[in-house]
């Protein structure tokens, strides 16, 4: 992976974290009350948040219903530019937050 995607992935990542974050924010909770929700030890939680750990299709879902969101608001902002002569990758906005 060329250093340009890596940095465009590593950006997408954060904004999940974020929105995550700041969704746990609005709805005063815990990153206990978080891992209990999702089924998933705090450890893993902490993993995912601090860019440690991938999530996979199953924990977006179990995210997104722990957190009263629906799986596309944690991607909101985060899109996919397919390969295109030399450029492909995640392109990220940079947006607001209530809460953060």
């Amino acid at each position: 992976m060329d250093e340009a995607r890596k940095r465009s992935r590593e950006k997408a990542r954060a904004h999940l974290v974020a929105t995550v974050e700041c969704l746990m924010r609005q709805r005063e909770m815990s990153l206990d009350d978080l891992s209990r929700r999702v089924e998933v030890d705090r450890r893993g939680i902490e993993r995912l948040l601090r860019g440690e750990a991938e999530a996979d299709l199953d924990l977006i879902y179990r995210l997104a219903g722990a957190l009263g969101a629906e799986p596309a608001e944690l991607f909101e902002g985060i899109a996919w530019v397919p390969p295109d002569g030399d450029r492909a990758g995640y392109l990220v906005e940079e947006a607001e937050r209530d809460g953060g």
